[in-house]
């Protein structure tokens, strides 16, 4: 028998062991593929973390810029696509697969159709190849994540990631910390595209001596508080020592007084009691209830957004000033949540793929969270739960937010998210598995 020791994780309790078969996760990784093995993983590792920490970090050739993240990720496609092929364990949501992939299918259509409309072959182009290779990630994820190898950098790189996010938003948010982060992390094109007109904000409204809403490398307070709220539950699989980094952070915020002005607390309940005492005269809010009702009322009178929008190009030019996009796309369309930006963008029977998605995300934590747990997977139902908090954290983030779909970096983490839940459950799968056959 083949004898080697296996890489453990705290938070999965697996003891090192020298019997290669008896290791559940290890059991589907041969030796012969591990020297192939480890530079996709540490890709992985590269990959999760730059998509928390700076997923703007950029080349620019000429005109085109060119994103460390999206390198990454061809560099796992190209290696996926070499290994052995894995067997689906979503018995319980056979439809997934499907969804994404018609998905995908209505990206491409979608952003076609704007290509055709404006002839901006080369913008057109450009976010047709990094939305797919955004989607590709739920394909990529459980034929790579394959043993504790790759889900320990994966979860390493997810606490690294969120501390490094943690820590610019909260220098931005305060002003006796801003002029620091501003002149540093912040000032840096590659790593924040749109660095000038960053500043000229900050000063315009908080200056340096107000408080803010955080800011990171991720971008602004919504996507920045979409991505943190949305990962920040799998610092618990990977650290158990979570609860004492908690635990810091809430003598601090008592020991400052949670009502100071230094978390703008006052600010947050009074715009929070507007909004339900009059949700319709809060405009921002009234725009993120009229994004899951006014697409039906829109597509009347645009039959043809039943199958697909304008693509994505057709708001970014409609940001530059584009009187023919302004005209044809916005059309008083409120688009702030996940299902109003894929219907501008692609259509109504996309805007209910992704619905479709995110139900049977759901579908799946609940099914696996009701069975007992099994023998053999002893962190099974703290895996699910994990997992259930992170998607509540999604939802919240795509009820009001759109940069899961009209954002690169979005449309990663989404379906960086899908492909690790499903590479997890497949797993835990050979984990209960193993344990039957013993």
């Amino acid at each position: 028998m083949l004898v080697y020791q296996t890489v453990t994780m705290t938070n999965l309790h697996i003891r090192r062991t020298r019997n290669a078969a008896s290791h559940p996760l290890a059991r589907t990784v041969s030796t012969r593929q591990a020297s192939h093995v480890s530079r996709p993983v540490f890709w992985l590792g590269a990959l999760v973390f730059l998509l928390l920490a700076a997923p703007k970090l950029r080349i620019m050739v000429g005109s085109a810029p060119l994103y460390a993240i999206d390198g990454l990720i061809v560099l796992l496609l190209l290696a996926v696509n070499r290994m052995p092929a894995v067997e689906w364990s979503s018995a319980d949501t056979p439809l997934l697969p499907t969804f994404v992939t018609l998905y995908l299918m209505l990206i491409w259509v979608g952003e076609l159709h704007g290509l055709f409309i404006y002839g901006a072959f080369l913008e057109s182009a450009f976010m047709i190849g990094e939305f797919t290779l955004g989607v590709s990630l739920f394909f990529i994820l459980p034929g790579l994540v394959r043993d504790t190898e790759a889900a320990s950098m994966a979860l390493k790189a997810i606490v690294a990631g969120l501390l490094c996010a943690s820590a610019v938003t909260i220098m931005y948010s305060l002003a006796p910390m801003r002029p620091l982060v501003m002149k540093t992390v912040l000032s840096y094109k590659f790593l924040v595209p749109e660095a000038e007109s960053l500043a000229r904000k900050t000063l315009y409204y908080g200056g340096l001596t107000e408080a803010m809403r955080g800011q990171s490398l991720i971008g602004t307070s919504t996507i920045t508080t979409g991505f943190l709220g949305t990962m920040w539950a799998f610092t618990f699989l990977a650290a158990s020592n979570t609860m004492i980094l908690v635990i810091g952070l809430a003598i601090v915020v008592l020991k400052v007084g949670w009502q100071s002005e230094l978390f703008m607390v006052d600010r947050v309940f009074e715009k929070t009691q507007l909004a339900i005492e009059n949700p319709y005269e809060e405009e921002s809010f009234a725009q993120r209830l009229r994004s899951f009702t006014q697409p039906f009322s829109h597509l009347l009178e645009h039959p043809f957004w039943l199958i697909a929008g304008a693509g994505r190009i057709g708001q970014k030019l409609s940001s530059r000033g584009n009187v023919e996009a302004e005209l044809r796309d916005l059309a008083g369309l409120s688009k702030h949540s996940g299902f109003g930006m894929a219907y501008y963008c692609y259509g109504l029977v996309a805007a209910i793929t992704h619905t479709l998605i995110m139900l049977s995300g759901f579908l799946l934590i609940l099914k696996r969270l009701q069975k007992p747990s099994p023998e053999g997977a002893p962190l099974y139902r703290i895996t699910w739960q994990t997992f259930l908090i992170a998607w509540c954290g999604l939802l919240f983030w795509w009820l009001p937010g759109h940069a899961m779909i009209g954002e690169a970096r979005g449309v990663i983490l989404f379906f960086f998210f899908f492909g690790f839940m499903m590479a997890c459950d497949r797993m835990l799968l050979d984990q209960t598995n193993e344990a039957v056959r013993q």
